[in-house]
């Protein structure tokens, strides 16, 4: 019925503006745009159907719904705290959004790196693409496994710090086997690549976690951004790492652990709601705290 009366009402318009063009009134026949006449048809056909008291096909809306026209829809009330809200103006949120942005910024930088670095590896350059490729596989359904009972933090930490140390273990096979191909350093980088890609996939769920609805799309462009910045510098290693592979290896390996480190003081998010504002996120976290001190003591 709603689709019904919507298109008798775009094809009412159609012809109202035909009829404009063809008496002469072309100018005014053109500031009509087919997208708005949409819209408000749309609007129009909505309240008439769904009028709090009953339209024609006497329906009513339920009590905690109210119909609103979408140019004069608002992001929240003064009394929701949702309205003028922001990410940098918010102390607790800022902070936290900067330590995202560090530990993306790390788990990037290393995650597109070790693909890159494997020109640096004592191995066929493209066997190693190929197993590098392949150990996205077993990343995506490890992570995705491990989410279902493991903490959010301890995951992205352990990760990072995994990935870390492989390459710091790169190292020594590096110094050990310049000249010849060496299985266990390629077998090692593999499993540092595993563990930085599980930390990309699981940075994205977590940064979600992290923030209420009406700030989430920014925090998650933001992280996303932190991610491609990391990913823009880290071929600068790479070239460095032919002069010294184990120099490239060693500030990804750095960089990784530093980058889990962070990850210890984001709060966990596991089994925890989805919040519509800060200001509701910061009352039920501190309530969440004060409940958890009074349990341990």
């Amino acid at each position: 019925m709603a689709l019904l009366v919507l298109e008798m009402g775009y094809v009412a318009l159609f012809f109202q503006r035909r009829s404009l063009a063809v008496n002469g009134e072309a100018k005014l026949a053109n500031m009509v745009s087919f997208s708005s006449q949409r819209v408000s048809c749309l609007s129009l056909s909505l309240h008439i159907l769904l009028e709090p008291n009953g339209g024609w096909n006497r329906k009513k809306l339920p009590n905690n719904i109210e119909l609103i026209i979408p140019s004069q829809a608002t992001t929240g009330t003064g009394n929701e705290g949702g309205k003028n809200e922001n990410i940098w103006t918010t102390r607790w949120a800022a902070k936290r959004m900067i330590t995202m942005m560090l530990f993306g910024f790390g788990v990037g930088f290393v995650y597109y790196g070790i693909q890159l670095n494997a020109e640096n590896l004592n191995f066929n350059l493209y066997l190693t693409v190929i197993i590098n490729a392949a150990m996205e596989i077993p990343a995506v359904f490890i992570g995705g496994i491990l989410l279902g009972f493991t903490d959010r933090r301890l995951l992205s930490s352990l990760s990072a710090i995994s990935a870390g140390v492989s390459c710091l273990l790169c190292i020594i096979f590096s110094a050990a086997s310049s000249t010849t191909s060496s299985w266990p350093q390629l077998t090692i980088e593999a499993i540092g690549f595993m563990a930085a890609s599980i930390a990309f996939n699981v940075s994205y769920i977590y940064c979600v976690e992290l923030f209420p609805t009406n700030v989430r799309n920014f925090a998650v462009s933001m992280l996303r951004q932190s991610l491609m910045l990391g990913a823009s510098l880290s071929p600068l290693l790479v070239v460095v790492g032919r002069l010294s592979p184990s120099l490239s290896f060693a500030v990804f390996g750095a960089l990784a652990i530093v980058s889990g480190t962070l990850s210890v003081w984001l709060p966990e998010t596991k089994n925890a709601p989805l919040y519509e504002t800060l200001k509701q996120q910061e009352e039920e976290e501190v309530k969440r705290r004060r409940l958890i001190q009074n349990t341990v003591v």
